[in-house]
Order: C-alpha cells, then sequence, then structure tokens
C-alpha cells in the first residue's frame, strides 16, 4: 500500500518541468531586466506589474477559484458560460483601475509613469486577467497539466523578447512591459484554443442566479487569496512610493529570489485543490505531502541565506546588494508560505473559507499598516519585516480554518481514491 499523499505527490511531480521552467525563466526575465533597466527602471517595471497583479487578483471577485469548486459540483447548478460571462464584465472593469491606480501613483509618489505606460499597462491587464479567467475553468475540469504548459508558453515567449530587447541595448520600460502582455497573450490564445477543442468553452451567459452564487463562494475565497496577493506584493508599491522607483527595484530583487522555491507549493497545492474538489484526496494525504515539502525546502532556503551576497552579485551585480538584508528576512517566512499555500488550496477544494478568510483579512490589514509603518522608519528591511509577519500570520489562519473544515467534512474526507490529474 503506498503511503498517504503519494499519489498527491507523483501527480504534482507530472506539472514539475512546465512549472520549473515558468518560475526559472520568470526569474531569469528579472535578472534580465534589472541589468538593462537598472534600479529605476526596473523599479517602474516592477510598480506596473504589481498594481496589475494586485487589481488582477481583487477585481475576479475570488470567481476563478470559486468556479473550480462550483464548475465540478452540480449542486451548485454554475455553468461554464455564466462563469465566463461575469469574468468579462470584470476585465472590463480591471483596464480602467489599472489605469486609474497607475495615474495617482505618480502622483503620490516619487515615481512617474508615461502616458504610453499607463496605456500599456491597461491592455496587459486586460490580457493577464482573461488568461486568469481561462485556467480556472480548465483547471476545474482537471487539465492542470495543459494549463501549465500554457503558462510556461507565455513566461518563454516573453524571455526570448526580454532577452532580445536586452541584446539592442533597450532602456525603455514600455518595450519590457510589452514582452509581458505578448507573452500573456500567447497564454490566452493557447488556453482558449485548447478550451474550444475539448468543448469547455460556452458562449458568455447573461445568468444572474449562477453569479450570485459565485460571488457567494468567490468573496470568502477573495478573503484569502486576495489578502494573500496583498501581503505577497503590497510592500513593492509601498517601497516604491516611499522610497522611490531605484528602491523598488532593489527590493524586487530580494523578492524574486526568495520566491524561487514556491514553485513547489504552487505544483502540490493545485493537485490539492482539484482533487479534494473532486472528492479523490484525503486530509491524511494532503498532510504528508505538506510535510514531505517542508523538510525538502528547508535546508535550500539555509543555503540561500548563507550565500546571498554572492548570489545577488552574480545574478545583477553589486549595484543590487541592498537586496541581501531584505533577502535573508523573507527567506525566514517561506516555509510558512509553504504550509499556507497547500492549506489554502485545500480549503478551496472543500468550498470552506469562511473562518480561514476573515482571519487572512486581519492579517492583510495589520500588514499594510506594518508596511506603511516600517517602511518609511527601517527602509527595505522594514518592508520585509512586515511581509514575513504575514506570511506567518497566514500559516495560522489557514491551519486554523483548514482544522475547522476538515472536522465538520470527516464523513466526505474518508472517501479516497486513486487517478490521474
Amino acid at each position: 500500500m503506498s503511503r498517504p499523499g503519494s499519489e498527491l505527490l507523483r501527480a504534482s511531480a507530472r506539472l514539475t518541468l512546465p512549472t520549473v521552467l515558468a518560475v526559472g525563466l520568470g526569474a531569469v526575465t528579472a535578472i534580465v531586466t534589472a541589468r538593462s533597466l537598472g534600479p529605476t527602471g526596473r523599479g517602474q517595471l516592477v510598480l506596473a506589474l504589481t498594481v496589475v497583479t494586485i487589481s488582477s487578483v481583487v477585481l475576479t471577485l475570488g470567481l476563478d477559484t470559486a468556479a473550480r469548486f462550483a464548475l465540478v459540483r452540480a449542486e451548485t447548478g454554475v455553468t461554464a458560460g455564466a462563469y465566463l460571462g461575469a469574468s468579462l464584465i470584470l476585465v472590463v472593469v480591471e483596464t480602467v483601475v489599472v489605469a486609474a491606480v497607475l495615474v495617482a501613483t505618480g502622483k503620490w509618489g516619487d515615481v512617474q509613469f508615461s502616458r504610453d505606460l499607463v496605456l500599456l499597462s491597461s491592455a496587459f491587464a486586460a490580457v493577464f486577467h482573461s488568461a486568469a479567467m481561462l485556467r480556472g475553468l480548465l483547471s476545474a475540469y482537471g487539465h492542470l497539466l495543459v494549463t501549465a504548459c500554457a503558462s510556461a508558453g507565455g513566461v518563454v515567449l516573453t524571455f526570448v523578447l526580454v532577452c532580445g530587447f536586452a541584446l539592442r541595448d533597450s532602456g525603455a520600460v514600455d518595450v519590457y512591459l510589452i514582452a509581458f502582455g505578448l507573452g500573456a497573450l500567447l497564454e490566452l490564445v493557447v488556453l482558449g484554443a485548447y478550451g474550444a477543442a475539448r468543448g469547455l468553452l460556452r458562449a458568455p451567459a447573461f445568468a444572474l442566479s449562477s453569479w450570485r452564487t459565485l460571488v457567494r463562494l468567490g468573496i470568502p475565497a477573495l478573503g484569502i487569496v486576495g489578502a494573500r496577493t496583498v501581503v505577497f506584493r503590497l510592500d513593492r508599491y509601498v517601497v516604491g512610493v516611499v522610497m522611490g522607483a531605484g528602491a523598488a527595484g532593489v527590493y524586487s530583487i530580494a523578492s524574486t529570489v526568495s520566491e524561487a522555491l514556491r514553485f513547489a507549493p504552487r505544483i502540490l497545492s493545485e493537485v490539492v485543490l482539484h482533487r479534494v474538489a473532486t472528492r479523490r484526496g484525503s486530509t491524511v494525504a494532503v498532510e504528508h505531502a505538506r510535510l514531505v515539502l517542508l523538510v525538502v525546502t528547508a535546508p535550500i532556503l539555509i543555503v540561500i541565506a548563507v550565500f546571498a551576497p554572492q548570489i545577488i552579485t552574480l545574478l545583477v551585480g553589486p549595484e543590487f546588494l541592498d537586496a541581501v538584508l531584505p533577502l535573508r528576512i523573507l527567506l525566514i517566512g517561506e516555509l510558512a508560505v509553504v504550509s499556507f499555500w497547500v492549506d489554502l488550496n485545500h480549503l478551496a477544494g472543500m468550498g470552506r473559507f469562511g473562518r480561514a478568510s476573515v482571519m487572512c483579512l486581519a492579517v492583510a490589514a495589520a500588514v499594510v499598516a506594518l508596511d506603511l509603518w516600517l517602511i518609511p522608519t527601517l527602509g527595505l528591511a522594514g518592508a520585509a519585516i512586515a511581509s514575513v509577519a504575514g506570511y506567518l500570520g497566514f500559516a495560522v489562519a489557514a491551519r486554523a480554518g483548514k482544522r475547522s473544515a476538515s472536522r465538520e467534512d470527516e464523513p466526505d474526507d474518508r472517501r479516497v481514491s486513486g487517478g490521474p490529474a
């Protein structure tokens, strides 16, 4: 008999290559843009990408996460067409919000965005959000490998374009943002073509009853996913507004290196969500897989912390050495991120976010306050301290939420079977 969690780990292994490719090339792309644009240009690019990322998550209203539960549970009555209809409305809203936030950022902080950069960021947001919408749809039906490969394909295209621009010594932030937009567009086209070929796409539908169900399920999910995104990304934004684009560029390198191993919990959590949502994964199996991941990750984080100065110098040059201290602080919280990510998707699979959602929102509010307090006083180290506090708070919130939900769902939890993801 296989050990509990071994099937989850095997299913996760199938997603390793495309996910590692996406994460690895994404990190290399960050390095290339840092070398080409310098701290200030890199900071402007990071701020634009951060605004798009945060707004994309918040303005999904949690529908992409809710769909992965609702679409595979017949009792919800939610259809793919209803999900797509609601999501497209939110895509339009996001394009306006991104432009407004970037314009306001230029007025609030010591950073300016050109009109072209604002318009390109809005266009990128529309494509990025649409791709996330289709990822949610295909993932709901178990096509995890396809979504991982499509994401990897988009990252590969972005990487190739960024390298081409770098070889031409392009120092324009707009040009590099176009590369990110074209990568997201490739992912969107691949996901759309695959979904259409498999008959998974439906004409967007105006269905108020289904929309109410999605929102009812999605808002608690948004409490967790939105709070996570704020804690994972807001520090870059506040650093840019308070300390300038150059500081944001330096801090983004610390964040990029500290997040290098997040592909592992990302892979496992995707499998956990689908298995639990389809009633093919148990709490015991998830706990075993989570423990294995924690044990493997810990020593690697220690090595990165010890050799942080050499790693930073090798990757992006000595002008980014101010990233060493915040990097070492951020690494402290990465084990908490591993635990939180797996537990979060376990909750998503059960469709039970209530308690954890409230706790995560409280954590996010505390982190926002810490960012606003610590960044002006402690600089980049303050941003890292605030983020680590958030990581630890999230881990506690997700564990508490999962324990509560698991106790209530024990009869369903014992029904386990194998099968590919």
